[in-house]
């Protein structure tokens, strides 16, 4: 049997202090791409879990995990395939200048964002761990874009 050991990488990993310092406001230093479906990220569909608002995270791109896999199999489309999806979402992952910010509705499937990335080309994107279930919660105070 094979052995795996998982070692924390902390600089791949971002808080909602990291998000609101780096990737909101007039100047961004980081992009952030949102892997939930383009309903729930617009807003136009209601979140699965109690208490969580519809919406996104302002400025946040949207680049739904499943249009990076082949639908028949579930396995990562061909890195020029995934490249093009992020391109259509306003993200160039060639361009190794703008940090790139993984995110989702609970920190999962933001991971098959950052591994796709990888697959084109692009290693090491952050995920911010929190992500919609910690941003969007009712009460909690972090600016919402999108229906409400």
């Amino acid at each position: 049997a094979a052995k795996f050991t998982a070692v924390l990488q902390p600089q791949l990993v971002r808080r909602h202090q990291d998000v609101t310092e780096r990737c909101l406001g007039d100047s961004p230093r980081e992009r952030l791409v949102d892997a939930r479906p383009a309903p729930r990220w617009k807003g136009e569909a209601p979140e699965p879990r109690a208490g969580v608002r519809s919406g996104r995270i302002p400025g946040s791109s949207n680049v739904p995990f499943f249009d990076i896999l082949n639908a028949e199999d579930k396995t990562f489309k061909s890195p020029a395939d995934i490249a093009a999806a992020f391109k259509a979402a306003g993200v160039d992952l060639s361009d190794m200048t703008t940090p790139v910010v993984a995110s989702c509705g609970t920190g999962v499937t933001a991971c098959v964002l950052a591994l796709g990335a990888s697959v084109a080309g692009r290693p090491g994107l952050p995920v911010y761990d929190g992500s919609w279930s910690e941003w969007g919660a009712e009460g909690s105070g972090f600016p919402i874009a999108g229906k409400d």
